[in-house]
């Protein structure tokens, strides 16, 4: 077996990647059964068969039969004649019309089977009385009576050109609107090629053939390319125009072999074009590796671009026959969430999580973008690799309440609409690069996503239910090691007996315990909006209320994940960046603490620093635990969480001290003092969670036991 490195065919532009399959395939059909192919390492297609390098060359200029590619109901396919009036004649010959007559007429055998086929569906137009394009149900016929009368070497073009099923009719991007891009005919413009290579009547190879075709596999510079030859949509560094080289203009230049194997290429694109049927939705066309286009993941997105749609082709990293290429392509589809991927977003996450496993190593992200003028381009939007990494894995969590909210939820209301953009782009980094920093990311998106859905109440009209992460891992993977994270957690962990979480005070939510619902009657108990500070000062006033509607003189409150006096005491110094834990509760309240419970990624040991809270605060939390040191059945005072966060310090701790000594205790601390700010923090630090073990190391701080000789002489 020789091993052919083919470092003309590349991934990127579209035309060298179709140019390789192009390559591929013939060389299976047409010559070598039991030829290999693979994508190695730096972006090259390697061959391995029982052909050398010669041998390949001398097929392809003496013996390659073109396939038979037409589209007749094209204005510029070469079957219609232009009218001309003026000069006495109904019609005259156009260019695009001479090529398919120059092919239908040719004498080379290399032309026959392509020649054969463009006869007929010149007698069929004749038949009908077809004497111009068709579009509609014009159209549609005689694409049907193509179908029906032209043999099975030409049902693999229509197949890849056109999708048909019943009465419906779609035409795959790749191929434009039915193979053409504008005005630009793709079968007639592979005839001008393939004339361009061969002679008509004896099939030898032109002049400047075997240049070219060197230049097209392997690589070789070469010159004398045809100039003012359109090559289309796949190659957007050749279309000429303004601005297209170092000069003001230039023209377009086709290599006339690149142009050819790269149409040979779409045809591997036949076999799938099929319909689909998703639960709840209308009937759907599925094309190989095609889904509807994202504005996400690509530096150049822009809300006003018209995209056509997403090509993701495959590039697979283990030598394999045309055979079980041909197969992976038949398939060529994604799933995500047990359903088929329906655009850019659902590929990426289907291939990062291995939703196709077929040995592929990568996908090539392509996007027909619209632009220099009318004209549609497949633009490169980027590598993604197909790998096994638990990070990704964490979308199958978000997967069918992601596909709810980009679906219903973006045209309901501008900020859900940014949300859901800023969503998408984290996904698409995630499943690119699967880094902490990018799950990070989509962690805090997610977060952002909820709340704008809560204020919006856009939630309402799409049925829309709250996002539940049930997983540690999200935690796992994400923590950061701040204490804005692990201060954030412990607040979103905290619940009480008469509200449940955190969550149902700070949005509409109904609770039974094990599951949440959008509840249109339910109100945000407290507001999200304003600082931090105030923020846990009213979550901390509500629970305590609800406390007091129960009859309940001890507190309730009480949290999965204590936090870390260190934490408490740099959160009371002002040394903690507020605005970033507040954006990480937003996130943290989406998880399931019930079912997460305590488990966190971090433990008192891995945490430097034994710094204790200021006594001050210290005295008050003991007073605002559900399981205190102070003993059983401390009675709870709302009045001293008031008194903090109306910056009257003094009076609070002072109220807080009367409350230690009823529980037998004296405290060692003198008047508290301190602003209105450092009042406010130490009320809203009260709402944090302390561990029992915490608590009774900084109550030693604090208070001494009275002995029975003290109490009996009071």
């Amino acid at each position: 077996m020789w091993e052919l490195v083919l470092k003309g065919c590349r991934p990127v532009p579209m035309s060298s990647y179709l140019k390789a399959l192009g390559l591929f395939r013939i060389l299976a059909e047409q010559v070598d059964a039991e030829v290999r192919g693979v994508w190695n390492d730096s972006d090259v297609f390697v061959l391995h068969t029982r052909c050398s390098r010669e041998e390949v060359m001398e097929f392809f200029l003496r013996h390659y039969s073109p396939s038979p590619l037409f589209d007749p109901w094209n204005g510029g396919s070469g079957f219609f004649k232009k009218k001309d009036d003026r000069n006495g004649a109904r019609t005259v010959p156009t260019s695009a019309s001479r090529t398919l007559e120059t092919v239908m007429s040719a004498g080379a055998e290399r032309l026959a089977v392509a020649g054969r086929v463009l006869r007929m569906i010149r007698d069929i137009l004749n038949v009908a009385g077809i004497e111009e394009s068709l579009s509609g149900d014009g159209k549609k016929r005689l694409i049907t009576i193509l179908r029906n009368s032209l043999p099975d070497s030409a049902l693999r073009w229509l197949d890849a050109v056109v999708m048909m099923a019943g009465d419906s009719t779609g035409y795959p991007a790749l191929l434009g609107s039915g193979g053409n891009d504008g005005n630009l005919d793709f079968a007639n413009n592979f005839y001008q090629r393939i004339l361009e290579l061969f002679d008509p009547g004896t099939g030898d190879p032109s002049p400047s053939s075997e240049i070219w075709l060197e230049g097209a596999l392997f690589g070789k510079t070469v010159s004398g390319l045809v100039r003012k030859a359109a090559i289309g949509q796949f190659n957007p560094g050749m279309t000429g125009g303004l601005n297209a080289t170092s000069g003001f203009k230039d023209d377009s230049v086709v290599n006339p072999w690149e142009y050819v194997l790269m149409m040979e290429g779409t045809l591997a694109f036949s076999a799938a074009a099929s319909r689909r049927f998703e639960h709840g939705e209308s009937e759907k066309y599925s094309y190989p590796f095609t889904v509807k286009p994202v504005r996400a993941g690509y530096g150049s997105a822009s809300g006003a671009e018209d995209v056509r749609a997403e090509m993701w082709l495959p590039l697979w990293n283990a030598p394999a026959s045309y055979g079980e290429i041909s197969r992976l392509f038949e398939e060529g589809r994604a799933t995500v969430g047990g359903r088929s991927a329906r655009d850019g977003i659902d590929f990426a996450m289907a291939a990062a999580s291995m939703g196709i496993d077929r040995g592929i190593g990568s996908f090539q992200r392509f996007g027909f973008i619209l632009r220099n003028g009318r004209s549609y381009f497949a633009t490169p939007l980027g590598r993604f690799e197909v790998h096994f990494d638990k990070k990704v894995d964490l979308l199958d969590e978000i997967a069918p309440w992601l596909d709810v909210l980009r679906r219903k939820a973006i045209s309901k209301s501008a900020s859900v609409r940014r949300a859901s953009r800023r969503l998408e782009d984290r996904v698409m980094d995630l499943c690119a690069t699967a880094s902490i920093s990018s799950l990070s990311r989509l962690f805090i998106s997610l977060g952002a996503a909820e709340r704008s859905l809560v204020k919006s109440g856009v939630w309402k009209s799409i049925r829309l239910a709250p996002l539940v992460l049930r997983s540690e891992k999200w935690l796992e993977y994400t923590y950061d090691g701040t204490p804005e994270y692990r201060l954030a957690t412990s607040v979103a962990s905290t619940w009480s007996r008469e509200t449940d979480s955190v969550r149902c005070l700070v949005e509409p939510l109904k609770s039974t315990g094990a599951w949440l619902a959008f509840d249109d009657k339910a109100k945000c108990r407290v507001p999200w909006e304003g600082d931090l500070n105030n923020l846990l000062c009213g979550i901390h006033v509500r629970f305590l209320n609800e406390t007091s509607k129960k009859s309940v003189r001890t507190c309730s409150v009480d949290g999965f994940v204590p936090a870390l006096p260190v934490d408490v005491a740099w959160f009371l110094a002002g040394k903690i960046n507020t605005r970033r834990m507040k954006e990480l509760l937003q996130s943290l309240l989406l998880l399931d603490w019930r079912k997460i419970g305590g488990r966190v990624p971090w433990d008192r040991g891995s945490v430097n620093g034994d710094t204790a809270p200021p006594g001050s605060w210290i005295l008050m939390k003991l007073v605002f635990m559900k399981k205190s040191p102070l003993g059983e059945n401390v009675p709870c005072n709302t009045g001293i969480l008031k008194l903090a966060m109306a910056g009257r310090l003094a009076d609070a701790v002072a109220l807080a001290a009367s409350r230690v000594r009823s529980c037998g205790f004296e405290p060692l601390l003198g008047v508290a003092s301190g602003g209105s700010a450092v009042s406010r923090r130490m009320a809203a630090a009260l709402l944090f969670p302390v561990s029992y073990r915490d608590a009774v190391w900084m109550m030693d701080r604090v208070v001494a036991k009275k002995t029975l000789e003290t109490v009996g002489k009071e």
